[in-house]
């Protein structure tokens, strides 16, 4: 039972904590590195009671929202949901400076539907509720509700969307 519990600890210790903000990283280091400590004591009593403190001090920090226990699973889901947004670089997400997961470059989704602005030029709303304008004078065909969409990564920042396949169109994101 003991053996179970430890595993469970050094699992826990493993999954990748998030802090709520670029302060609350040294939080998650520090919380990581000491289950290491207590890994290294060998009486079993003495080791059994660090990883106890340093359990009760892990929720402890979770509770206060200073660091997330989160899965790759749902930092991808968060990277996607942020595409296209000009953000400070963070590494919260990993990625270039905070880790081996890739960046996103470009999106697949529906369109849940599209205006024509003052200046003719579309704003389509995703499924998840993203925004993006079109900032080219390019021909578009109405997007429709339901449609596929496909946006990617352009040179100097900028974005193309293609409407169910078709030409693109440069985009910006708006929200």
């Amino acid at each position: 039972m003991r053996s179970k519990y430890h595993a469970s600890l050094i699992a826990l210790g493993s999954l990748v904590l998030l802090p709520a903000a670029a302060h609350g990283q040294d939080r998650a280091s520090t919380h990581i590195d000491a289950l290491g400590q207590c890994r290294a004591l060998s009486d079993s009593v003495a080791r059994a009671a660090c990883y106890d403190r340093a359990y009760d001090a892990l929720i402890a920090a979770r509770d206060r929202k200073e660091v997330m226990i989160v899965d790759r699973e749902a930092v991808r889901e968060a990277r996607r949901g942020l595409f296209g947004l000009n953000l400070p670089s963070l590494k919260l997400f990993g990625g270039k400076d905070g880790g081996d997961e890739e960046e996103v470059s470009e999106i697949e989704s529906t369109i849940r539907s599209a205006t024509s602005g003052s200046g003719g030029e579309w704003i389509i709303t995703l499924v998840d509720g993203a925004r993006w304008r079109q900032i080219d004078d390019k021909f578009l065909m109405p997007p429709k509700q339901g449609q596929s969409i496909n946006i990617r990564k352009g040179t100097f920042g900028a974005y193309i969307a293609r409407v169910n396949g078709k030409n693109g169109i440069k985009v910006v994101r708006l929200n």
